[in-house]
């Protein structure tokens, strides 16, 4: 999928928050539809790295935007989660979870989605290297 801003100022380096219009094609060619990006941001502690070490700040990004238009709209639940957190070996923890609902069609999405992560976490990777 490639997603194009609809947003006048298009996308912005950082997100704010709120609600983002994009365009969806698969493959960078056949239309997939419009959504909205609804982002909400938030910041606590994490214990994941067990109760002898002192818990680090993570910042959590939240989207529980909608498809605006077909086929998109087949998802009537979204809240997908990004957190990222510094590690004491002074790496970064990336988390990333979707949770999402299309009645029937769920287990049919799930496979496209799973997919589309795979490639989506290659493709963070690789960019992560210049960060």
């Amino acid at each position: 999928m490639v997603f194009t801003s609809l947003d006048e100022e298009g996308f912005q380096e950082t997100w704010s928050e709120g609600e983002h219009r994009v365009a969806a094609k698969a493959f960078g060619l056949v239309p997939a539809g419009e959504q909205i990006i609804a982002i909400r941001t938030e910041e606590r502690l994490d214990h994941v790295h067990g109760k002898h070490e002192s818990p680090t700040r993570v910042r959590i990004v939240h989207d529980t935007g909608r498809g605006l238009s077909w086929p998109l709209t087949l998802t009537k639940h979204w809240h997908h989660r990004m957190a990222v957190s510094a590690q004491s070996d002074g790496r970064t923890l990336y988390r990333d979870q979707l949770e999402f609902d299309a009645g029937a069609l769920t287990p049919v999405l799930w496979l496209a989605y799973w997919g589309f992560w795979q490639w989506r976490a290659v493709a963070i990777r690789r960019l992560a290297r210049d960060w």
